[in-house]
């Protein structure tokens, strides 16, 4: 550019650039069948969240059912698992879990 302004040369070159620029967005833009394709693609995932949506309240309507029907005796066999735990805890300390298991030969 000199010090007048736009030369010819920067005009044409401006002029290129913004041709360029267009052709490369006509060229670039997707077709019908993209769009649909991705419209479609985007449907089902919907679908498939709100399938998942309405099975996770069909298991979580299930389990509400099953833990209504579990006896009082499982709370007394987890007081003691607890109890368990504590002794354990008071003898050997950090070294806890590694003190449960089977003895090897």
């Amino acid at each position: 550019m000199s010090k007048q302004g736009l030369d010819k040369n920067s005009i044409i070159g401006l002029v290129l650039i913004g041709v360029i620029l267009l052709i490369f967005s006509y060229v670039t833009r997707p077709t019908d069948e993209e769009i649909a394709a991705v419209e479609k693609a985007r449907l089902a995932k919907e679908k498939a969240k709100i399938e998942q949506i309405d099975s996770n309240q069909i298991v979580e309507e299930k389990t509400v059912q099953t833990i209504d029907t579990i006896n009082l005796d499982t709370t007394s066999t987890l007081a003691n698992d607890s109890l368990k735990t504590i002794e354990q805890f008071a003898t050997f300390g950090p070294f806890t879990d590694a003190s449960v298991g089977e003895q090897k030969h």
